[in-house]
């Protein structure tokens, strides 16, 4: 079992400052480049997807409803979204 201390949060643990994009983007780079699953893996988190952990999320169905789990798409430029997704569409019109 870890303690908050283990952690690094908690009362006796100071906040780190913010990032500089350089500071960030070296962490990010550095994460990026160890993936644990070896280099060549394409599956990422899906290999936490085993047969026991598929049997133990099948054994919690209870309705057989389907849930959607799809965030909607926001269009609107808002304060947390400065580029809003775009929305595009192709008409395809054939005379008869």
């Amino acid at each position: 079992m870890t303690s908050s201390r283990d952690k690094g949060t908690g009362p006796g643990h100071a906040l780190p400052g913010r990032m500089s994009k350089a500071e960030f983007q070296e962490l990010y780079d550095r994460l990026r480049a160890q993936p644990p699953w070896g280099p060549a893996d394409r599956r990422g988190a899906l290999n936490y997807l085993t047969p026991a952990t598929m049997l133990a999320a099948a054994r919690e169905v209870k309705l057989g409803r389907s849930v959607s789990l799809g965030d909607p798409i926001e269009y609107r430029v808002t304060a947390d979204n400065p580029e809003p997704g775009v929305r595009e569409a192709l008409v395809v019109y054939r005379q008869p």
